[in-house]
C-alpha cells in the first residue's frame, strides 16, 4: 500500500503521509470509540482538563494511544512521536464523533476553490476557519501551542472530526522531516485545490 492508498472506510485520509497499515488506522478509531463510552466519562473529563502533557501522562488511556500509534516499536519517553501521541489524547478528548468522509482540513476549509473570491462574498462555500486564522495555524509549533490550536479547531467543528486524519497529521507535525508535507496538504485541502472554482470567482 503506498501513500495514496491510506484510507478510512475506503476514503483517502492523508495523501503523501507515511504508510500506515489498516490495523493501525482502525486502531485509532477503536481507541476513540472506547474513549466515548460512558464508563470512560471520567477519563475524557480529566484529559480535557489536563493543562499540560505531565497531567495527561497520569491516564492509562493516553499511554495506550501512544502504544497503538507506535506499532510494534518500543516506546521511547523522549521520542517526538510518543510525545505527539500523548498530546493527541488531550485533543481527541474534545471530539465527540468520527466523520471519515473528508480530511480534517477539508472539513474546516473552502468547499470550492475560491479563486479571487473573498470570504465575505462566499456564502455557503465560505470556510469554517477564517483565512487569517488558517495562516496562523501553519505557524503552530509542536507541543502546547499545537494542542491549544487543535482543540480550538475541534470545537469549531462541534466535535465532529475525521479522527484518523487529525491523528496522523498531528503525529507528522511533530516530525521535522514530515511537517512541511502536512503544511502543503493542509493548504491544498483548505483551499479546495482539487475542487471546481467557485461560481463568480476569478483566477489569474
Amino acid at each position: 500500500m503506498n501513500d495514496n492508498d491510506r484510507s478510512v472506510s475506503g476514503a483517502q485520509v492523508s495523501a503523501g503521509a507515511e504508510i500506515k497499515s489498516e490495523s493501525r488506522q482502525s486502531s485509532i478509531v477503536e481507541w476513540f470509540n472506547r474513549l466515548q463510552e460512558s464508563r470512560n466519562a471520567g477519563v475524557r473529563a480529566r484529559l480535557r482538563r489536563a493543562r499540560n502533557r505531565a497531567e495527561s501522562l497520569g491516564e492509562p488511556m493516553a499511554i495506550e494511544l501512544a502504544r497503538r500509534l507506535n506499532g510494534k516499536k518500543e516506546l521511547q519517553a523522549n521520542d517526538a512521536r510518543t510525545l505527539a501521541a500523548i498530546d493527541l489524547s488531550r485533543v481527541l478528548a474534545h471530539a465527540r464523533q468520527h466523520e471519515g468522509r473528508r480530511r480534517f482540513m477539508q472539513q474546516l476549509g473552502w468547499q470550492q476553490f475560491p479563486g479571487s473570491q473573498s470570504e465575505s462574498d462566499a456564502g455557503a462555500i465560505r470556510p469554517i476557519l477564517a483565512e487569517i486564522r488558517f495562516r496562523r495555524v501553519l505557524l503552530t509549533t509542536p507541543g502546547e501551542d499545537m494542542v491549544t490550536t487543535l482543540i480550538r479547531l475541534v470545537r469549531q467543528l462541534d466535535g465532529t472530526v475525521n479522527v484518523e486524519s487529525l491523528a496522523w497529521d498531528m503525529m507528522d507535525w511533530y516530525d521535522e522531516n514530515r511537517r512541511e508535507k502536512v503544511k502543503q496538504r493542509w493548504s491544498f485541502d483548505y483551499f479546495a485545490a482539487n475542487q471546481p472554482t467557485s461560481t463568480g470567482a476569478t483566477t489569474n
